[in-house]
């Protein structure tokens, strides 16, 4: 067994969220309004909208503290 009571954990991240579908005008100006006020909150983003879509790229890095119990058999 072994218990970790405060660990730091650091990372990178990158990643792409997109939505495809047909929308009304109304509909596309709530979709980037939704994209554009999106926190993301760590590295940098950028937003795209198309005929349809939006699509949110992200990068960059993140850091946290965790804890846990690990349990194991040896065999």
């Amino acid at each position: 067994m072994d218990w970790w009571i405060v660990g730091a954990a650091y990372g990178r991240a990158e990643g792409k969220i997109s939505a495809i579908t047909s929308l009304r005008s109304n509909e596309k100006e709530a979709l980037n309004k939704e994209l554009q006020d999106s926190e993301i909150p760590f590295g940098e983003y950028k937003v795209s909208e198309g005929n349809g879509s939006g699509i949110l790229n992200f990068k960059g890095p993140w850091a946290g503290v965790r804890a846990g119990i690990s349990c194991g058999v040896r065999f």
